[in-house]
């Protein structure tokens, strides 16, 4: 082993040429390895000759490895000679000493001596001993750039020239290792490494040299990849949000000066900058006129629009309110002015304002929501598989007497129609829900907006028999305040048509149902869009001192304000003056929401302004710090509660190091139980999404003493991993299932259905969870809570009629909404309304494209490389006479019977051809022991029908639109669908390539990262060539005869009893 390292090393071939190679050849090399002690040579480095003393360090660096624990002892005098300037093996005696105190564990010193070696330390050298010292080199100049560039930031100074206090022999060793990673082709090291010193002159030397020459390198390709990976570690190794800034603007520098700029991928990272006027001049830029003459229809849409209309469908995508209203803004100005300039103009000047015009019409359509929304309707209405019977099962197990599992069933039904517009299963048991009082009452009412949600067209029209009414004649504060607050989880995201009337109601309203109702509502309408006015009418509502109207308003003045704190990092002024006048709402609203928080005597009404001020701080990181400070060090456990989870939103996805250690370090010391649960599930936020840090994170934390902490572990869980299957997270989830408090069950019920939601069938995970789900919502003996929780699950579990799932964000880009949503539907721990949050969370799992008008051609197919039934929707369960025949079992089976159908199997077996074949089929139809007829595991198993199934292939086309779930986006590819049928599609579907090449190919998508979910824009290649469509069956079609079912609904549930027949004359028959 020793020889092996002694070897390998560079002083192995000392020569001549180099202090003391006169002295010793190879032939010593053997003789000194056979040395048992190195007593000899140590007491040559007493002798007062110099060339002794070279010759003694030459001979001991061969067998130091060996013989370290010797050489040790006299390290005091190895350590003079290595700092005398005068002795010409100085270097070699540094060396001497860096291997010594390697073996010893000390890398530090043998770092510092290793580097004065000088030459003689080589650190292309693939030894373990270089190895390490080149990490600790590494580490130790990481650490001090890193420092100096935090204390510049603090200190408001550039950061430029602020390593003087390093080490200047660690700089060239660093440089060394970024050239060689260059050299060799591994520019994501190099980018990673240049991040991580915070030197962004190395980043982009690396990236610029990473299209030049090699073998993996010189392409646009690896250009692209290098990008897109500096972008990925931007959010997981920049650590402070300032240098994630700087970064982010650096890499939108490099992409602009590409030959093929990617425009998808610089408006995800202005996206992530804020800068909504970048933004809007990209579109603006890719929507002007080329000049060129578009006066035929036909003409194709031309590519820089297509370009556009993607990047605005990802805006909308990113569930960004603020920003997107903002690019809105910004784009009318731009586009309107242009066009007037031009309308004078003559021929096709002319024509080109023209079309760019309706470009850009089209364009702000997309912006404003119009068209995205009615494409998400379109699928989840056409597409849904809600089983009925599912929650048919779930109303007759519980029992009807039992509020909380009537209301968890209305919420479960809610969870399961989201965005489908279908309330078939409300309308066919108005019986069993007009048993809703109360809150219950209001709960329904407001179910209906997650069954619409999106639906703002016929949202009045909807909800009419329930919203207050103008000229009086309230049919039920409860039903008014739930509409209002349906009317609020419809038009998320799209509330500009919703808001004037929320807040008419919000003014006229004088009971307090109904006012809570409002602020719901109108704080979900107007999501981060930071009105005064609207801020000042929630504040009077705030200020009346009511605890359940009180409540609501400051949830709502958070979601008004949601996002729109100051944030550290960002250049003055660099989103505008309506930025700075929302920053500074913000910071007042902030002031003055706490002040109140510790004047009032209602706890609900300071629990309210605790979850408005963490809503507040959503995504601001340092920013918030001063609020969170407050807020955490607060005497008040309510405030306290709040602090954890604004440390949680203003921290979300960063994987900050800080903010977890402050939120454990609540979790464990903590007086209140409600300040440690918080503190635990906020680490689900604060964890990047699908992380499997957060299992080993709050692995310990599950299996506390404390039960709330438990619940909160399994919170996190839910929160960190929904929709991405983990199955380290399922694990520890189907642990705390089994957990003697209710409450905690009924959290790792909620959880494991948020991390599985979206999870194919295929997954045995899936329907063994659903049978548990059954199991504990049917057993009378369970408690209410886990029945709850259980029943709850159900819903999430076939979100939006199956095709749904939760995501905190894509590409990078976290979801506004969507977190938001998460954050209060947390909150139903202390009011059950809050449950219906949720909905604003989920988003369809779906493929849906289009062409340049915008409509979803239906003669393109998508390719999945996997079988159709591993992705294909869960099988509906049966009605109630087949489960009761399933139940008792099929025809007897006489012992006779099944010998006889053995000994026709063998015979048909030794006879062979189509004999074996149809016996074969014949026995597969034999009822087997349990009662149904036996089916074959393979392909080609015989149905109940006796006919044989058609032998599965191992890929599926998928129509358009279609359901893609998050763990299939990575087998599907997109093609046209081939004119010879199959057997061509089979030799496509195993290349490497799209189907662009092949011929016949009329569609391919805009986006050329592969990316196959959301909606996609395609180009058409033959665009003079007739289209077919899919027909549309939009929901908006029966809106009206839905409104009248919920009138006819309505005055169901107002009716106290019925009419007494006609007076009349009994006459009996003669």
């Amino acid at each position: 082993m020793a020889s092996a390292l002694v070897s390998s090393h560079p002083l192995g071939g000392l020569n001549n040429n180099k202090p003391g190679g006169a002295h010793y050849n190879n032939g010593s090399f053997s003789t000194f390895m056979s040395t048992k002690s190195a007593a000899g040579l140590l007491a040559l480095l007493e002798e007062s000759d110099d060339r002794l003393k070279q010759h003694a360090l030459s001979c001991l660096l061969k067998v130091v490895d060996a013989l370290w624990f010797q050489v040790s002892s006299s390290l005091p005098l190895i350590e003079a000679l290595a700092e005398d300037e005068d002795f010409e093996g100085a270097q070699m005696a540094g060396l001497l000493c860096a291997r010594v105190f390697y073996h010893l564990g000390e890398t530090s010193e043998a770092l510092s001596y290793a580097l004065s070696a000088g030459a003689l330390f080589d650190p292309s050298d693939a030894s373990e001993f270089t190895q390490t010292l080149i990490a600790k080199c590494i580490e130790t100049y990481v650490a001090a750039r890193q420092a100096t560039y935090d204390a510049a930031l603090k200190a408001s100074t550039s950061a430029d020239g602020a390593a003087a206090d390093i080490d200047k022999r660690i700089e060239p060793v660093v440089e060394r290792m970024l050239k060689a990673c260059v050299d060799d082709g591994n520019t994501e090291q190099a980018v990673g490494l240049a991040i991580d010193c915070r030197r962004l002159d190395a980043l982009e030397t690396a990236v610029s040299q990473s299209a030049m020459g090699g073998n993996a390198r010189g392409s646009p390709d690896a250009v692209a990849a290098a990008l897109r990976y500096a972008l990925n570690a931007a959010h997981t190794c920049a650590g402070s949000r300032a240098f994630r800034i700087e970064l982010l603007r650096v890499l939108v520098r490099l992409h602009r000066a590409q030959t093929d700029v990617d425009h998808l991928a610089v408006s995800r990272i202005l996206v992530h900058l804020g800068d909504a006027k970048g933004v809007a001049e990209l579109l603006a830029g890719l929507v002007a006129p080329s000049g060129d003459s578009m006066d035929a229809e036909d003409a194709a849409v031309p590519e820089p629009v297509l370009v556009a209309y993607q990047v605005a469908f990802e805006l909308f995508e990113a569930e960004q309110p603020p920003f997107l209203a903002a690019v809105r803004t910004e784009v009318e100005t731009m586009v309107k002015q242009p066009a007037a300039e031009s309308v004078e103009g003559e021929g096709a000047a002319a024509a080109a304002a023209t079309t760019t015009s309706t470009h850009a019409s089209v364009l702000l359509r997309i912006l404003s929501g119009t068209v995205p929304m009615h494409l998400r309707l379109e699928f989840l209405y056409s597409k849904n598989s809600a089983d009925l019977l599912v929650l048919k099962g779930v109303k007759d197990a519980i029992d009807s007497r039992s509020s909380v599992n009537h209301g968890a069933c209305v919420l479960a039904n809610a969870y399961m129609h989201t965005g489908t517009t279908v309330d078939t299963f409300l309308r066919e048991n108005l019986d069993w829900l007009s048993r809703s009082t109360n809150w219950n009452k209001f709960s329904a009412t407001a179910g209906l907006g997650c069954i619409h949600r999106g639906h703002v067209a016929q949202s009045r029209a909807l909800l009419a028999p329930y919203l207050p009414r103008t000229g009086g004649g309230s049919s039920s504060p409860y039903s008014e305040g739930g509409a209002l607050y349906a009317l609020g989880l419809i038009h998320v995201n799209q509330g500009s048509s919703a808001t004037p009337f929320l807040l008419q109601s919000l003014r006229a309203a004088s009971h307090e149902v109904i006012q809570h109702g409002a602020c719901l509502g109108v704080g979900l309408a107007s999501m981060g869009t930071a009105d005064a006015e609207t801020y000042e009418d929630l504040k009077g509502v705030l200020y009346t001192d009511n605890a359940v109207a009180g409540e609501a308003a400051g949830i709502g003045i958070g979601l008004l304000l949601a996002g729109r704190m100051a944030r550290a990092g960002d250049a003055p002024s660099s989103g505008g003056d309506a930025d700075d006048a929302a920053s500074a709402l913000c910071a007042s609203a902030s002031s003055e929401l706490l002040a109140y928080a510790h004047d009032t005597s209602h706890e609900k009404i300071s629990r309210g302004i605790a979850i408005g001020l963490a809503l507040m701080c959503f995504g601001a990181e340092e920013g918030a710090d001063t609020l969170i400070a407050t807020l955490c060090n607060d005497t008040s456990a309510v405030l306290r509660y709040g602090g954890m989870l604004a440390l949680g939103l203003a921290y979300r996805g960063t994987g900050s190091n800080a903010a977890v250690a402050k939120l454990l370090h609540h979790a464990v010391s903590d007086a209140s139980d409600d300040v440690r649960r918080a503190a635990v599930t906020s680490l689900g936020f604060v964890l990047p999404p699908g992380s499997e840090q957060c299992a080993h994170v709050v692995g310990l934390l599950a299996e506390s003493y404390n039960s709330h902490v438990r619940y909160g572990a399994a919170m996190a869980l839910g929160l960190c991993h929904c929709g991405s299957y983990s199955k380290t997270a399922l694990e520890l989830l189907d642990t705390m299932s089994k957990d003697g408090v209710d409450f905690v069950r009924q959290g790792a019920a909620i959880a494991k259905a948020m991390c599985l939601v979206g999870t194919p069938e295929s997954v045995k995970d899936v329907p063994a969870f659903r049978k548990a789900l059954e199991k504990s919502y049917k057993d009378k003996h369970e408690e209410t809570m886990a029945k709850m929780g259980s029943i709850m699950a159900v819903g999430i579990l076939d979100a939006g009629g199956r095709n749904c799932t939760l995501s905190r964000g894509r590409d990078n880009v976290p979801r506004m909404t969507s977190t938001l949503g998460m954050a209060l539907f947390m909150q139903y721990w202390y009011w059950y309304p809050l449950s219906y949050m949720l909905s604003a969370s989920f988003s369809p799992c779906a493929m849906i494209a289009v062409n340049g008008k915008l409509a979803m051609p239906s003669n393109f197919v998508a390719c999945c490389d996997a079988k159709a039934s591993v992705f294909a929707y869960p099988p509906k369960l049966s009605s109630d006479a087949g489960k009761e025949k399933a139940r008792k079992g099929g025809a007897a089976v006489l012992s006779t019977t099944a010998k006889a159908a053995k000994m026709r199997k063998q015979k048909a077996a030794a006879s062979g051809g189509e004999g074996g074949k149809a016996a074969m089929e014949t026995e597969s139809s034999v009822p087997t022991k349990g009662g149904a007829e036996g089916t074959a595991s393979g392909d080609g198993a015989a149905t109940e029908d006796g006919k044989k199934e058609e032998e599965e292939t191992p890929y599926n086309l998928l129509s358009n639109p279609c359901r893609v779930v998050p763990t299939q986006e990575t087998k599907v590819r997109f093609f046209s669908l081939p004119s010879d049928g199959d057997a061509a599609m089979t030799d496509v579907s195993h290349e490497n390539s799209l189907a662009a090449a092949q011929a016949g190919v009329r569609y391919t998508p805009v986006r050329g990262d592969g990316a196959t979910c959301g909606i996609v824009v395609l180009r058409d290649s033959r665009p003079e060539d007739p289209e077919e469509l899919v027909a549309t069956t939009t929901s908006a079609e029966g809106a009206e005869e839905q409104a009248a079912a919920g009138g006819a609904a309505a005055a169901e549930e107002e009716e106290e009893e019925e009419e007494p027949p006609a007076p009349f004359e009994y006459q009996p028959e003669a």
